[in-house]
Formats: C-alpha cells, sequence, structure tokens
C-alpha cells in the first residue's frame, strides 16, 4: 500500500464521534510568555488568527467536534475539571502549543497528556524535547550513520570539550533550541576565524542558549513530510523556492522570511528523481532512529553534486496552508481537511491499540 492509499484507508471511517481539544497559540489571542530580551520574537511561532482558523476550519469540515484553548494553562485547567468525565476516552489533543522560553516548552502538554492517558498528536514528552535540541539528535543521527550535518556546539565556556570547526569553513549559526527561524540572519552565515567568536558570544547572550554551528551547504533545501503509524510514511519531498528558484544557492530561511512567507514550495522529484528517493529512504531511517511519532518532518540541505544532509527535523511541523504537508496533500489531489483527520485517526486508533 502507498502513502496516498493508506491516507485514503484513515479517511474512510472517520471517528465523528470524538472530541477534538484543539491547543495552539494564537497572535492577540494567546498570552505572550517571552522572557528573553531579543529582537526576533516568539511570536513567529504562534499562528494568525487567519492560520488558526483556516485549521479549525478544517478540523471541524471531518465533522468533529472541537474545543479550542489559546493557553497551556486553560487546557490543563479544562482537564484537571473534567478527569472524572465519562467522555475522557474520547478526547484527542490536537497540540500545536508552543509558549514561553526553554529547551522543553514544546513537551508540556505532550507531558501532561501521558499523565492523564489522553492521546496527542505528534511525538511523546521525550522526543519533541529532543527533537529541539539541534546539537543532541545530529549527534544521535550521526552515530547511527544517518547522513547529518557536520556540527559543533559553543556554550558559555566556549567550544564543548574543545571541539571546534576548521578555519575557513563557511558556517551556519542558530540557537539550539529555537524554532520558526528565531536567530536566523543573512550574518548567521560566515567563515570561520578567530573573529567569529565575538558573533557566537552575542547570538548566545541574546538567546541565553548554546549556539549549534553547522557546516552551511549551499544549494537546495527540502522539506521531506511523514505520516508515522506503524512504520514511517514518506510523502513527496518538497523544495523550498525563493524567487520562484529552487536552488536556493547561499539563501536560506531567515527569520524575516520565515515571518513573511515570501517563499513558495516545489517537488523535488521533478528536480531530481534520483536523489529524492535517497532522500525519502533516509527520511525513514531518521524517524526510526529517533523514535517520531504520528507525523513529522526531515529537512535536508543538497549541494551542486547531491550530497544531502540533515539539518533539522521536526515533532511538530506547521500544518497551515503554507506548508510543506499542505502542498504535498494538493500534490496528491486530497484535500486540506484530510492532513488533520490522518493525523487525528492514526493518533485515536494508536490509542485504542494500547
Amino acid at each position: 500500500m502507498d502513502t496516498r492509499e493508506y491516507i485514503k484507508s484513515l479517511l474512510t471511517n472517520i471517528s465523528a464521534d470524538i472530541e477534538i481539544l484543539f491547543v495552539a497559540n494564537v497572535v492577540n489571542k494567546t498570552e505572550i510568555k517571552d522572557f528573553r530580551k531579543t529582537k526576533d520574537s516568539i511570536i513567529t511561532e504562534y499562528f494568525t488568527e487567519d492560520e488558526y482558523n483556516q485549521m479549525l476550519i478544517a478540523i471541524r469540515q471531518n465533522g468533529y467536534n472541537v474545543n479550542v484553548f489559546f493557553n497551556e494553562d486553560e487546557f490543563i485547567k479544562f482537564i484537571l475539571n473534567h478527569s472524572n468525565n465519562a467522555t475522557m476516552p474520547k478526547y484527542v489533543v490536537f497540540n500545536l502549543a508552543r509558549n514561553g522560553t526553554g529547551l522543553c516548552k514544546k513537551s508540556l502538554i505532550p507531558s501532561f497528556c501521558d499523565v492523564y492517558n489522553l492521546p496527542s498528536t505528534g511525538s511523546n514528552a521525550y522526543i519533541t524535547c529532543l527533537g529541539r535540541h539541534k546539537f543532541h539528535y545530529n549527534a544521535i543521527l550521526r552515530q547511527n550513520n544517518i547522513s547529518a550535518v557536520k556540527s559543533w556546539l559553543y556554550t558559555k565556556q566556549g567550544w564543548l570539550n574543545g571541539i571546534e570547526p576548521p578555519n575557513n569553513m563557511k558556517l551556519i549559526a542558530k540557537p539550539t533550541y529555537e524554532s520558526a527561524s528565531r536567530g536566523v540572519r543573512d550574518s548567521s552565515i560566515f567563515e570561520y576565524s578567530t573573529d567569529s567568536i565575538r558573533l557566537l558570544n552575542n547570538l548566545y547572550n541574546e538567546f541565553e542558549q548554546d549556539v549549534i554551528v553547522q557546516e552551511f551547504i549551499q544549494g537546495y533545501e527540502v522539506q521531506v513530510p511523514l505520516i508515522i503509524g506503524d512504520d514511517p510514511l514518506v510523502l513527496e519531498p518538497v523544495a523550498i523556492t525563493i524567487n520562484n528558484s529552487p536552488n536556493l544557492a547561499e539563501k536560506i530561511i531567515t527569520y524575516d522570511l520565515a515571518f513573511s512567507e515570501e517563499y513558495s514550495f516545489a517537488a523535488y522529484s521533478s528536480i531530481n528523481k534520483k536523489i529524492s528517493d535517497k532522500l525519502i529512504d533516509e527520511a525513514i531511517k531518521t524517524a526510526k532512529c529517533l523514535g517520531m511519532e504520528n507525523y513529522g518532518r526531515v529537512d535536508f540541505r543538497i549541494d551542486a553534486n547531491g550530497n544531502y544532509y540533515i539539518t533539522d527535523i521536526s515533532t511538530h511541523p506547521y500544518l497551515i496552508g503554507h506548508s510543506a504537508f499542505a502542498f504535498v496533500f494538493k500534490e496528491m489531489e486530497l484535500e486540506y481537511k484530510d492532513i488533520f483527520a490522518c493525523i487525528i485517526e492514526l493518533t485515536y486508533h494508536k490509542q485504542l491499540v494500547f
């Protein structure tokens, strides 16, 4: 059974009697809890009201009843007040919340759901937390012969274990456990020298966390979405395009670009089918190695010689209309609402097995 057929099979019997508890942070709805003084606000991790409404409508179009929460504490209070309710077994938590600061902020809801045996979309609390620490999962992947990009960690005490990149290597520096391109700017790309330490110190002090430094790969950037049941199933690899070109060369999705969404998508298999197939295999190995659950995404950069390197993963990737998931579902001639039904049905039926 191919991926499209598997998704269609999930959609044949929608469990419309379950109730979705939809937890998401939304601009002008969520109380902002950003405790760091940085110009790259966590607002890029929130959904606009339009984006949120797109997803809410899509979930409801499948026939699900939806209860909405804009703040994590509201959801927690709701469960505490209903923990003896007979309807608890019919809840599925659709979690997209990531408010606040710190490595494990996305793990709050998955961890809480584990305590109350509530099925929650996305990976469990541990994998969610691991998926935010770019250096840790990179080290795990490289140890298992998976093609993750060369990486180093810059800490408050300097280079971890005294290991630093070679001089003159082209690098990119990012805060270790941020997402939505926070801390990623044009100046994040540089050739390493002793002068680079000032940039790294500034980034460390601004975000108050270690800085991951990776070899910068010029070329294509490709996102590979996954649907994960008993085994990972990979959707079509999706190339990022800027100014209608999939070959980004030295371009990256900076904080400003992520905020404006001035980039598009293209099917990477139409650019290079052979490498596209290799990315599928590597994404499957990655999901299995890290124990990703339900759905996720693996991101690559590909150089001019066809060498590919994993640069990032996401355990709760964006599902808005402007996303790799939405692009691929449209390419498969599936509806936008099918993304949410697929994820919800996987989550609900997995809980029934246990």
